[in-house]
């Protein structure tokens, strides 16, 4: 799991960013990736950057909509070697502007906690 912990969307921001890294040690089999941000997420990418300096694009997910949220299974698993780097990016909107917001006045933390999806 890639996750900003820390992670705070600010109210009546329209374009809220953030990327998460990590770095395999050791040979891995991707088999799929899920975006997760509840109803203020806006956009999601996983790319991949390789140990040979090759960047793949892994998912877009350009137009993000939690009710449509879901894990996506790869046909085949992705074999990802050691040392490559997966980048997560993530764009929320916390404004008014989004008609999926119940409240874009308050500040909105990692995490399901009552009242902040």
């Amino acid at each position: 799991m890639l996750a900003n912990y820390s992670v705070v969307v600010q109210p009546n921001t329209k374009a809220h960013t953030e990327t998460v890294e990590h770095v395999f040690e050791r040979d891995v089999a991707l088999h799929g990736l899920m975006p997760h941000a509840h109803l203020r997420g806006k956009a999601a990418k996983f790319s991949a950057r390789y140990p040979d300096a090759r960047e793949e694009v892994l998912l877009s997910v350009p137009k993000y909509a939690f009710n449509w949220q879901t894990h996506h299974v790869l046909k085949q698993p992705k074999r990802l070697p050691a040392g490559t780097k997966v980048i997560f990016d993530m764009a929320w909107d916390n404004s008014a502007q989004n008609p999926a917001n119940p409240d874009p006045n308050r500040a909105v933390p990692w995490g399901s906690r009552p009242g902040t999806r």
